[in-house]
């Protein structure tokens, strides 16, 4: 082999590394950039990114946190904030809710159910609207724990998203991370994983905690 040959061989080969490590370093970007974890601050963030499935005059969304009207999102000209005693995403614990008022060729509507809002929403747009939906099936985003229950990544063909979930109302009270494959073009929700209990607390009239009964076993052992 003359050192010309050998020259091109050598050249060949370097091609071909720089070329491998090129791609490795690409399939790695972009492996990590699918599986990024993206935290959701607050579940009334989540309206501010929702998009009407037809083109309305003026919309607006409003969330009561139980003392006070905020307006989250307005689209169209400004007007004074329209109240309203009922609304979907209700919760027992504060009673709040949200709501959203639309008007389209001088005709208002006010949305407070969650039929409304889903044919509102209509054909998803973003990862915001994913969640919404699946907030209405009772799953949560934990503002305390997003790192367990408030986050989600995506590739381009899914949503990946970490909520919460109430597996037990009292004696304990408990919570339980939920993953969720949402596929990005049909919505259809193609996974779910129940993970493990994150969250307990007993009441004191809670007979079968176990800390209260370690507590008794030592009174009686003294």
């Amino acid at each position: 082999m003359t050192s010309k040959h050998k020259k091109k061989v050598k050249n060949s080969c370097n091609i071909i590394l720089k070329s491998s490590l090129v791609f490795s370093f690409l399939m790695i970007f972009g492996w990590n950039n699918a599986q990024e974890k993206k935290i959701f601050e607050h579940t009334y963030t989540l309206f501010k990114d929702i998009k009407p499935n037809e083109k309305l005059d003026y919309w607006a969304v409003y969330f009561f946190d139980g003392d006070n009207f905020q307006l989250l999102k307005q689209v169209g000209a400004k007007k004074d904030i329209e109240k309203s005693e009922n609304g979907f995403l209700k919760s027992s614990a504060d009673n709040s809710y949200y709501y959203i008022i639309t008007d389209k060729a001088g005709k208002k509507n006010m949305i407070t159910d969650d039929a409304g809002l889903k044919k509102f929403i209509g054909k998803i747009d973003n990862v915001q609207e994913v969640t919404i939906l699946l907030l209405l099936k009772g799953y949560f985003i934990d503002e305390e724990y997003q790192s367990i229950a408030g986050n989600y990544s995506e590739d381009k063909e899914n949503y990946y998203l970490h909520l919460g979930q109430i597996s037990s109302e009292n004696c304990p009270f408990a919570k339980q991370s939920v993953s969720i494959t949402i596929d990005k073009t049909t919505g259809i929700e193609t996974k779910t994983d129940v993970g493990k209990v994150y969250f307990e607390k007993y009441r004191k009239e809670c007979k079968n905690n176990p800390h209260q009964q370690y507590k008794l076993n030592i009174k009686k052992q003294q």
